[in-house]
């Protein structure tokens, strides 16, 4: 499917992203026949969530059919055409919708590199490569078909997010093979 266009940046605003409480997010999802992602918001410390509703006789939902706040990634795991579906449904898909787009243009003004202050989010890390002796790790980003994996520096990576890093790392080698961050800043 392909992601619906999107309006002009520079004269459109960038969609309005609710943010949801924790308290409100189930880590397990609800199992229902009918069961369509409705929604999406963000949790304070910038995770997205996917709103779960059922959608009634007339293809219609409202809070009374209302499941559940359920995590993207979570999501994902469990059923990753619904995601894709979602997103590319939207117009500009996911890149416009959580304001990514209007954060590059920001950044293009003020003479910076697109990515500047920009927080991805890692579905997984996929695999590793050694380029001009410098690792490289191939992540399957969240949200994100698998085809648009792409190879991030292992380093900016750990410095965005050093839990996928060691979590890739400890589950492609031996653990005692890994070191913690901890001594490996030692060393």
């Amino acid at each position: 499917m392909k992601t619906l266009p999107h309006p002009p940046i520079d004269k459109e605003p960038a969609p309005k992203v609710p943010f949801v409480r924790r308290a409100f997010v189930s880590e397990e999802l609800p199992d229902f026949p009918g069961m369509v992602i409705t929604g999406h918001a963000r949790l304070n410390d910038g995770e997205t969530v996917l709103k779960l509703t059922l959608v009634n006789e007339w293809g219609e939902d409202d809070e009374r059919s209302f499941l559940a706040w359920v995590p993207e990634h979570t999501l994902q795991t469990e059923d990753a055409g619904a995601v894709y579906h979602y997103w590319e449904s939207l117009p500009g898909g996911r890149d416009y919708q959580l304001g990514y787009m209007h954060q590059w243009a920001a950044n293009r003004r003020l003479g910076r590199d697109d990515q500047h202050n920009v927080k991805w989010e890692i579905f997984r890390v996929l695999d590793f490569r050694v380029r001009k002796s410098e690792t490289e790790l191939l992540v399957h980003w969240q949200g994100y078909r698998e085809e648009e994996s792409s190879w991030v520096s292992e380093w900016d990576l750990d410095q965005q997010s050093p839990e996928a890093v060691t979590f890739f790392w400890k589950h492609h080698m031996k653990s005692d093979q890994v070191l913690s961050r901890e001594r490996r800043r030692r060393r």
